[in-house]
């Protein structure tokens, strides 16, 4: 005998509006901007209506725009001052105090205006504090992701953490160091980024990209991704490179990674230490490319340096993706990334031991084959794109529940 039972149309609602803020002033894309694309590209429609906002443009900004509203706000900063002294220290404080008074009265404005549901902050509570205020005052439910490892928060951060309903650490290192710095614990939560290798695609071969940098057939290269900047290590690199260089003299490495303006002196740094080691001819200097993972994949071994500990380590699930093994600082939220089976780690900052495990790669190609085939197995299971969205999401649909709860 069939039982017919009749399911009721669920009620029809709207999708939550949710605000994405990425805090980024300088145009520079880094692994923060791939995150929250990732995020966003995974949410589902029916449910979500992501908006995102920047305050310049960059070289992903045609990639969210395809996937979401898109937009660009200028930030209000205060002028700078060619004054000196305790009065114009006073003057720039009051300036600096009106200015954010007017960011939180624009953000006040936004989130009334565009009906937000749900604010998400892509950075850190020691950012986004004009959204934040904006946020309590208009009752708007909010969360942050927690990117960085600070030296100090402020009284203000910290009271900002305890109305937020969310502190997502994208490791337990991050979250490990706020509790130790007085954050309060009670919304911390852990939960790593997420990759899908299919979203790692190889547009060039590794032959075209050897064509395109000189680089010679039979040539072993290694490389650095990252923007150019102090504390990602490249003057750690280049140092070890000359090691690299007297075990294998053929080698080449490639530096990826975008150079501000600010950094340009740091960049010569890294230069002249290559210079002074006698292996400029071993590096390349590729400046910003969209097309990091053909670099990756023409490598044989990826290489993160950070000097000061690294939240988390975008750049090493994107080397797994294409099964290359990793060496990487043996400090931060890499650490939580790359195992004994992945890849090899390194006390950061110590060029000599960095050589030794770049030549201890080269030298065992089937070795490194296997802890990329391990690494690649590793993404797939710990660090899926699909399992981060859906942490996510369960965050979001408490948060708009709790709220809910309070309407009724």
């Amino acid at each position: 005998m069939k039982v017919h039972v009749r399911v009721a149309p669920m009620p029809s609602v709207s999708p939550a509006r949710i605000l994405f803020c990425e805090s980024n002033t300088d145009g520079t894309v880094g692994g923060s901007h791939f995150c929250l694309l990732h995020l966003i590209q995974g949410l589902d429609r029916r449910r979500f209506t992501p908006i995102a906002v920047f305050y310049e443009e960059h070289s992903l900004f045609a990639r969210f725009s395809a996937a979401c509203d898109t937009r660009v706000i200028a930030p209000l900063r205060p002028r700078p001052s060619t004054t000196r002294g305790a009065a114009a220290a006073l003057l720039r404080r009051i300036v600096n105090a009106g200015k954010f008074v007017q960011r939180v009265g624009f953000c006040i404005g936004f989130l009334k205006r565009e009906r937000i549901d749900l604010l998400h902050l892509n950075n850190s509570i020691t950012r986004h504090h004009d959204w934040m205020f904006a946020a309590v005052i208009t009752r708007t439910p909010m969360l942050t992701h927690e990117r960085g490892i600070n030296p100090r928060y402020s009284a203000t951060s910290r009271w900002m953490a305890a109305r937020l309903g969310a502190v997502v650490a994208v490791s337990h290192w991050v979250a490990n160091h706020m509790r130790a710095q007085g954050v309060p614990a009670a919304r911390l939560v852990v939960h790593y980024d997420g990759l899908e290798p299919d979203a790692v695609v190889v547009r060039s071969s590794a032959d075209a990209i050897r064509r395109e940098w000189n680089i010679p057939a039979a040539a072993p290269v290694i490389g650095i991704v990252g923007n150019v900047r102090e504390w990602k290590g490249q003057e750690v690199v280049a140092r070890a490179l000359a090691q690299v260089v007297r075990a294998v003299p053929e080698v080449v490495c490639l530096f990826v990674g975008a150079v501000t303006p600010e950094d340009r002196p740091y960049e010569a740094r890294v230069r002249q230490v290559l210079a002074e080691g006698g292996v400029s001819g071993h590096a390349r200097f590729t400046g910003y490319r969209s097309n990091v993972a053909d670099f990756v994949n023409t490598m044989q071994v990826l290489v993160h340096a950070s000097v000061i500990p690294e939240p988390f380590g975008m750049v090493a699930l994107e080397g797994m993706a294409l099964r290359k093994p990793v060496v990487a600082t043996a400090s931060g939220g890499v650490a939580e990334i790359v195992t004994s089976d992945t890849g090899m780690t390194y006390p950061a900052g110590d060029a000599a031991a960095l050589a030794e495990r770049i030549v201890a790669l080269l030298g065992a190609p089937e070795l490194a084959e296997t802890m990329g085939n391990a690494g690649y197995r590793r993404l797939t299971t710990v660090f899926r794109q699909d399992h981060y969205v859906a942490a996510i999401v369960r965050i979001y649909e408490a948060l708009l529940s709790r709220v809910s709860g309070e309407q009724r």
